[in-house]
């Protein structure tokens, strides 16, 4: 049986929204696409925002904040899987049909896949520079262990926060952790925490970011670099005290 596909995209200040959108539009399993936003003033074009596969939910009156905009969006999802995209992706057809399948296939699995590569629209863009820290897991019966280094042996920039996973299982993480705050880790937070749980975590497909200035990464206009760094903190010291789910079902 088919299961339903719906998009949640967090939204602030994009103008390349439309764009995403208007891929996510050509691919035939979405069947909802959810625009988070924080903009006061919509920056969707009107004949786009008016297409009968568009939500848009106006969280204007909290502060940005993406994974507590992601949170709300799950826990008003009406989609049998979730697809987390951000609002300057350019999708196509053969990955998404790629990542549905294998989720439809068997829903009931604990099963999160993410994007397996993400070329730029500008090959000098900063994001290829900056260097990528991967998170290692180490689990034994009592003991959990996080190792966070550099890792250059990559050539492909995976997209780690491009996930698709079924609205069941995301909730049973508990979503994203509402502590993170800024640009950077909440994906990988996610994905370590389900990797601990028994998470199988799989990447496939590639895409297309819109590549822009760190001044449009961060709404804070903190460092990007600044922020990862502290909500890698804060993930790590978290996790290794055993507070393993997100804001959404907080442990006793």
């Amino acid at each position: 049986m088919a299961q339903t596909l719906e998009v949640l995209i967090p939204l602030k200040s994009r103008t390349s929204i439309n764009e995403t959108i208007l891929s996510l539009l050509k691919i035939s399993e979405i069947d909802l696409i959810t625009i988070l936003s924080g903009d006061e003033v919509s920056i969707i074009d009107p004949k786009i925002a008016h297409h009968q596969k568009i939500r848009i939910i106006n969280l204007s009156k909290y502060p940005f904040s993406k994974t507590f905009y992601l949170n709300h969006g799950i826990k008003n999802s009406i989609g049998d899987i979730l697809l987390i995209s951000d609002a300057d992706i350019i999708w196509n057809q053969d990955t998404i049909t790629t990542i549905y399948e294998n989720i439809n296939r068997h829903p009931d699995l604990p099963l999160i896949i993410y994007i397996q590569e993400v070329q730029e629209t500008d090959n000098n863009n900063n994001a290829l520079k900056r260097p990528r820290l991967k998170p290692t897991i180490v689990k034994t019966a009592d003991k959990i262990q996080i190792d966070i280094v550099t890792d250059s042996s990559l050539s492909k920039r995976p997209g780690c926060g491009l996930i698709c996973v079924t609205r069941k299982n995301l909730l049973s993480l508990g979503g994203y952790n509402e502590e993170l705050q800024g640009w950077g880790w909440e994906d990988q937070d996610l994905l370590i925490r389900a990797n601990i749980l028994g998470y199988e975590i799989k990447s496939m497909g590639t895409v297309l970011h819109q590549s822009h200035g760190d001044d449009i990464r961060n709404q804070s206009q903190e460092s990007p670099i600044f922020t990862r760094n502290r909500n890698i903190a804060i993930s790590n010291q978290m996790i290794l005290m055993g507070k393993l789910y997100g804001s959404l079902q907080r442990e006793a």
